[in-house]
């Protein structure tokens, strides 16, 4: 799959084209339109990018789950080498403590992730506040021409870039 994304000066070009797509009759293509002004986006029954696409949640997710896991086997470690001074431990605490500790790190990463913005659209940031939207489109690489074909007809949408992605079911 491959994501295209195109900047438009208007909402009608954009609510024009991003329709035009959907009517295509192919069914592969994924549409989403990032914009500062979320009535306009609405009022035209455009599809803003979702919660995963908007921020960085999942990489920040696994970031914290790993981070989690590294102090989970060290607080494991820690506590090993203390049943030496102590009475033993159960291995099921063990478990437990880094089970604990890995879902406390994916809960923290993924919600640091909430607060920033997803690398795929910081590049468009400053466009998208300056009131440009943002069309993003993912299709296999057999459409591309129908995706570059409808895009064409408009002058006031260009395209700022691609990128081969593979989808998640999040997404």
């Amino acid at each position: 799959m491959k994501r295209f994304y195109y900047l438009s000066d208007d909402i009608e070009s954009t609510d024009r084209a991003y329709h035009q797509l959907e009517q295509s009759g192919t069914g592969l293509f994924q549409l989403h339109v990032a914009g500062s002004d979320c009535s306009a986006l609405k009022a035209h029954h455009l599809e803003p990018p979702n919660i995963f696409q908007a921020h960085e949640i999942v990489e920040d997710g696994i970031f914290g789950a790993l981070s989690g896991l590294c102090i989970g086997i060290g607080l494991f470690v820690t506590l090993l080498l203390a049943q030496t001074f102590f009475q033993p431990f159960s291995l099921n605490l063990f478990g437990v403590v880094i089970v604990i500790t890995l879902i406390i790190g994916a809960l923290a990463g993924g919600l640091y992730g909430l607060k920033n913005e997803n690398h795929h659209l910081s590049p468009f940031h400053d466009a998208i506040h300056e009131g440009k939207f943002l069309l993003m489109v993912d299709t296999t690489t057999k459409n591309e021409n129908i995706v570059d074909s409808v895009v064409k007809q408009y002058r006031n949408i260009r395209g700022v870039g691609s990128e081969s992605i593979s989808l998640p079911s999040l997404t």
